[in-house]
C-alpha cells in the first residue's frame, strides 16, 4: 500500500514537470507565432507599398502615352470628319440622327475583319480610294504599350446612298410611267 502511495506521489511529481515544460513550450511556441505574424504583416506592407508605388507610375506612363497619341494626332474624335475618325450612324433615341459627315475629300467606309466566327465592322471616313484601313486594337487594362496596329479591309459606304438615291428615283419613274 506504501508502495502505491509512493508510485502514484512519483506520478503526480512528473505530471508536475510535463506541465511546467508544456508552459514552457507554449511560451515558445506564442513567441515564434508573434515573429511570424509580425514577419508577414511587414512583408505584407512593403509588398502592398510597391505595388501602390508601381501602380502610380505605371498610371502616370499610361496617361503620358494617351497624351502623345493625341499630340500626335493618332486619336481621332468620332464624328469630327477627320481621316480616321469614326462616322457610324449614332444610336438613337427615336430622332433619326443621320449618320456624321466626312470632310469633303473623304468618304465614310466600313473596315471590316473576321474575329474568330465574328465579323467586325468599324465605319471610318477615308480617303474614297483606300482599301485597307489601320485598326489600332485597345490598350489592355493598366498596359503600358499599344498593340500593334492591325490591317482591316476598307470599302466606301458612302456610294450607297447615291446607287439607292439612283434605285429610288429609277423606281419612281417607272411608277409614274405606268
Amino acid at each position: 500500500m506504501k508502495e502505491n502511495i509512493k508510485a502514484e506521489a512519483d506520478k503526480r511529481d512528473a505530471l508536475a514537470k510535463e506541465v511546467v515544460v508544456c508552459a514552457g513550450l507554449e511560451v515558445k511556441v506564442q513567441e515564434a507565432l508573434e515573429k511570424c505574424e509580425s514577419t508577414q504583416y511587414t512583408n505584407f506592407r512593403k509588398t502592398f507599398q510597391d505595388a501602390t508605388s508601381t501602380r502610380g507610375d505605371n498610371l502616370k506612363t499610361i496617361k503620358d502615352l494617351m497624351d502623345k497619341r493625341e499630340k500626335d494626332g493618332l486619336a481621332k474624335k468620332a464624328g469630327s470628319g477627320k481621316a480616321g475618325a469614326r462616322c457610324e450612324r449614332p444610336r438613337s433615341n427615336g430622332d433619326a440622327r443621320g449618320r456624321s459627315a466626312c470632310a469633303e475629300e473623304l468618304c465614310c467606309g466600313a473596315a471590316s475583319k473576321l474575329i474568330g466566327q465574328t465579323e467586325v465592322t468599324i465605319e471610318t471616313c477615308q480617303k474614297g480610294d483606300a482599301t485597307k484601313y489601320s485598326y489600332q486594337p485597345p490598350r489592355a487594362a493598366m498596359g503600358l504599350a499599344m498593340p500593334a496596329v492591325e490591317s482591316w479591309d476598307f470599302v466606301c459606304i458612302a456610294g450607297a446612298k447615291r446607287v439607292l438615291a439612283a434605285a429610288a428615283a429609277a423606281a419612281a419613274a417607272g411608277l409614274m410611267m405606268q
